[in-house]
């Protein structure tokens, strides 16, 4: 082949190369954005509810989710929020949280962190000049008497 050939060649390869770009590369899908604002969810910082009716709905973070509930009016069948040091889902009934100085989802304005522990929870608002929420000012309900907390995690207050 001649030069001119070779470059030509190369050329349709590189087309073609980035033309299947947006066939091996995922994209994220609609489930991938917050259903308060659509804000893109963080896997890290995930809510997920599930409303009274049995429909699952994703979040970016605690704001969002605990906005949304107190907007419907509603008691939701379950909330799973993610602890942050681990990245394991953990039922919100049992977490704690932290309001702290760190964004926990900048783009929602969201300060509030959750955790599977105490002394996690207790570290970040030591560190972040933060402070555990307790009692009314948890953002989603305590457990059901009775209920079993996920493997590892206290009862929160």
């Amino acid at each position: 082949m001649t030069r001119p050939a070779l470059g030509r060649l190369a050329y349709l390869v590189g087309l073609a190369v980035l033309g299947a770009l947006p066939l091996v590369v995922p994209r994220p899908s609609r489930d991938a954005r917050c259903a308060r604002d659509a804000t893109a969810i963080d896997a890290g910082r995930a809510v997920e509810v599930v409303g009274a009716s049995g429909e699952r709905h994703r979040f970016c973070g605690v704001g969002c989710a605990h906005r949304w509930i107190e907007a419907r009016g509603e008691h939701p069948r379950s909330v799973l929020v993610v602890d942050e040091p681990s990245g394991v889902p953990v039922d919100a009934a049992h977490a704690w949280f932290v309001e702290s100085l760190v964004p926990a989802v900048e783009a929602a304005g969201d300060h509030v962190h959750a955790f599977a522990r105490r002394e996690d929870a207790a570290r970040h608002a030591a560190a972040y000049h933060g402070r555990v929420l307790e009692g009314a000012e948890r953002p989603f309900p305590r457990p059901v008497p009775g209920a079993v907390a996920a493997p590892g995690a206290e009862a929160a207050p």
